[in-house]
């Protein structure tokens, strides 16, 4: 018996990931003002999102690790707010800007019909 049953945008969730990249660390994948790129989700490794200081060090802030999503704000922003690079080697999924808008405007409330536990 499954522990989760998916339905709504939970199962759509999952089928927007694509193109499992593995990536050597220190790769940038994301600059700050950069437009037209993918949100990014995270499934091993670590990585940092971080602002470029006018000093030219970076102010880091977060450090994104395995299960985790970098980039839907500016996705919906369609502008890189912040850089993301990778600290280690690591393995990303890319998720597409156009499907992530799509899932937002055929799921405006994903709290309601998503997954639900059983008791």
């Amino acid at each position: 018996m499954p522990l989760l049953r998916c339905r709504g945008p939970s199962w759509h969730a999952l089928r927007l990931q694509t193109n499992r990249l593995t990536v050597k660390r220190g790769r940038q994948l994301t600059q700050e003002g950069q437009t037209g790129h993918n949100a990014v989700v995270v499934q091993s490794g670590w990585a940092c999102n971080y602002k470029e200081l006018p000093t030219g060090r970076r102010q880091i802030i977060s450090f994104p690790i395995a299960g985790d999503c970098c980039g839907l704000r500016s996705i919906l922003l369609r502008t890189a707010d912040h850089s993301f690079s990778v600290l280690t080697d690591a393995v990303v999924s890319a998720v597409e800007g156009p499907k992530i808008m799509k899932c937002v405007t055929d799921f405006p409330a994903p709290g309601r019909g998503g997954a639900r536990t059983r008791s």
